[in-house]
């Protein structure tokens, strides 16, 4: 049989088609699987690319299959798709980046109506041919990079997938183009904000950096709302893409506590508060891990630098776990001696895969040039725990066997305290076996 069929690809809003016609135009198979739909919030429609591709695979190679032809027999193929859903993709990895923001989505409306009056829409008409509309393309993938975090990493609890997000947040710069501003540069509505000349102090939220094509709502010249770069922090989000819990100030919080001479410094200089204008400590990159079986959370900050560590167990209601910074304060960071700067980059190696048998992770410094390694050790005092990994297990019992009997201080399996390893001892590890 020679190459005379054609495949049609028909990729709808709600499911995946294929379809095979033969060289007559009539139909030999036909194949059809719906994707879920997704709606974060009131007007907003969503799809993930990757099932949308993996539907349509699917139905590609079921309708061959249903059409009783082999691969070899399709000499052409037709696509048609959803037109102006949008997707953006990371080159490197061939792999979204986020959602599709579907065309019946409606969250670009302000954007296009703002567009409208700066008088735009005659020159978007002339240059493209299309209305000003949040049904193109455009302003979806405008919002969709305006709203992609510095870093992002999954990982599974109480057999959910969750996401975490590192906040730094960058302003748009190309050319003469430049989306920032101050607050001080700024007229704030009055009515919004009535304090409006003490906010604009510098000693307020005058130097506060801000978008200045987000505070204008209503067209009149003054700002009616203030939308400053990075949530300086990191975010734990839903699979569905709602937000389970934001880390807020603690990240600045914390910093401000162990180095208040040295708090919101840049990487740069050792200027206490150089960034609190400009994203704080700019949450870099984000990674997860496990250690002694509980789910971890690794994020690093590019300014003041440093590794700061949640356990996400809970991802409604995570702990911190702490913050160590391999930064040297006491010296210049043009002198070469100022220890690890601006970290950027945050790897995590667990136990079974690191040389040493202990959970590492790597820190990449873009500032220094340098690579921090910090080794994970798990805390755990608990009775019977004799090789503090977080368990009561046979490792523990073989450690409690091979002391049997008479010991001296320190003696970890003497666990009753009596100078004996004896049956009570293992009867105390027995009951706290896990």
């Amino acid at each position: 049989m020679t190459a005379k069929h054609i495949l049609a690809l028909d990729q709808g809003t709600t499911s995946s088609r294929g379809i095979v016609f033969d060289e007559h135009g009539a139909i030999c198979g036909v194949a059809q699987k719906e994707f879920r739909q997704h709606f974060p919030r009131s007007g907003w429609v969503e799809h993930d690319a990757e099932e949308i591709w993996q539907t349509q695979l699917e139905t590609a190679r079921q309708a061959i299959k249903n059409a009783r032809v082999e691969v070899r027999h399709i000499a052409a193929i037709g696509i048609t798709n959803q037109r102006e859903t949008t997707v953006v993709w990371e080159r490197s990895t061939g792999r979204p980046i986020a959602n599709a923001i579907v065309w019946q989505d409606r969250r670009t409306a302000p954007v296009t109506e703002r567009l409208k009056r700066d008088g735009a829409e005659a020159h978007v008409s002339r240059i493209t041919g299309l209305v000003l509309d949040p049904y193109f393309s455009a302003t979806k993938i405008a919002w969709i990079l305006d709203h992609m975090p510095d870093a992002i990493a999954a990982f599974r609890s109480g057999g959910q997938d969750y996401y975490v997000t590192a906040n730094e947040g960058d302003a748009r710069e190309w050319g003469s183009f430049v989306d920032g501003t101050t607050v001080s540069a700024v007229t704030l509505d009055k009515h919004v904000f009535p304090g409006r000349s003490w906010l604009r102090g510098n000693s307020r939220l005058g130097r506060l950096q801000i978008r200045k094509d987000l505070g204008d709502l209503d067209g009149d010249g003054d700002f009616d709302r203030i939308v400053s770069y990075g949530g300086r922090g990191v975010t734990i989000w839903a699979a569905d893409g709602s937000r389970v819990w934001d880390s807020g100030d603690l990240l600045e919080q914390v910093t401000a506590s162990l180095y208040p001479l040295y708090f919101n410094a840049s990487h740069t200089n050792n200027t206490r508060d150089n960034r609190s204008r400009s994203k704080g400590p700019e949450p870099e990159g984000v990674t997860v891990g496990v250690v002694a079986g509980r789910q971890f959370v690794f994020g690093v900050a590019e300014q003041i630098g440093g590794l700061f560590a949640f356990c996400v167990d809970n991802p409604a209601s995570p702990t911190f776990e702490g913050y160590v910074n391999s930064r040297i304060f006491t010296a210049l960071p043009s002198s070469g001696n100022a220890g690890d700067l601006g970290s950027e980059g945050v790897c995590f190696i667990p136990a079974a895969q690191s040389p040493n048998g202990y959970p590492l992770v790597l820190v990449a410094n873009e500032v220094s040039g340098t690579l921090s390694v910090f080794q994970v050790n798990a805390i755990c005092d608990g009775i019977g725990d004799l090789n503090a990994d977080c368990i009561v297990n046979g490792l523990d019992l073989a450690l409690l066997l091979a002391t049997w009997g008479p010991c001296t201080s320190p003696c970890p399996a003497d666990l009753d305290g009596n100078g004996f390893v004896d049956g009570l001892d293992l009867a105390f590890l027995l009951a706290r076996w896990g």
